[in-house]
């Protein structure tokens, strides 16, 4: 058997690269390959200089087996709000694709059957629009670490996490959607939660 290729995909929030993903061979939904994966069960949240350091606590990890369909590409779908606690969930809220460098093909090939994720890191401050980055961003506060958190004032943070799979053949940008692919299956979802002073 052919060792499957593994594809990534470089997302660059400034725009400028824009990436044509393909199988390389025809992706069958009906035909299911199993994969065991570690996925986050809670979130660790610090606050750092009037910043929130939002991530996957890697201590939390509960392994699952997936079935993905054959050649299917695979990513998570990362919605990460902040809000002050009592306050209703905000409508503006980060929208990102993990892994970092976007959706790949499993390689069932493989001894270990295993799909790996990194822990999602992401940082909040309340001024400007409010909407978490991810580390990678190019956002210069990210850069300098400072912010304008209150001490003292209780925060709620919510990520919801959606790992799927599709056979999207085409070119995928930073505002692709998964969900406008031809086949898009959620193959888990959870949603993490906690709140900070």
């Amino acid at each position: 058997m052919k060792p499957k290729l593994i594809l990534c995909l470089a997302l660059v929030l400034s725009g400028g690269l824009f990436a044509s993903i393909a199988p390389a061979q025809e992706a069958n939904s009906s035909i299911r390959e199993t994969y065991q994966t570690s996925l986050p069960t809670n979130l660790l949240v610090k606050q750092i200089k009037g910043i929130l350091r939002i991530q996957t606590e890697r201590q939390s990890l509960e392994t699952t087996n997936l079935t993905i369909g054959t050649n299917m590409l695979v990513g998570i779908w990362c919605d990460v709000y902040v809000h002050e606690s009592g306050t209703s969930r905000p409508t503006n809220y980060c929208h990102s694709l993990q892994p970092d460098d976007g959706v790949f093909m499993p390689n069932a090939s493989e001894a270990t059957s295993k799909l790996e994720f990194d822990s999602f890191t992401y940082y909040w401050r309340p001024d400007g629009n409010g909407i978490a980055q991810p580390a990678w961003s190019s956002q210069p506060w990210i850069h300098s670490r400072e912010g304008n958190v209150v001490a003292g004032k209780e925060y709620t943070i919510e990520m919801d996490l959606t790992l799927f799979e599709t056979n999207f053949k085409g070119r995928i940008d930073r505002h692709w959607n998964p969900q406008s692919a031809g086949y898009y299956k959620v193959l888990w979802q959870r949603t993490l939660k906690q709140t900070v002073k």
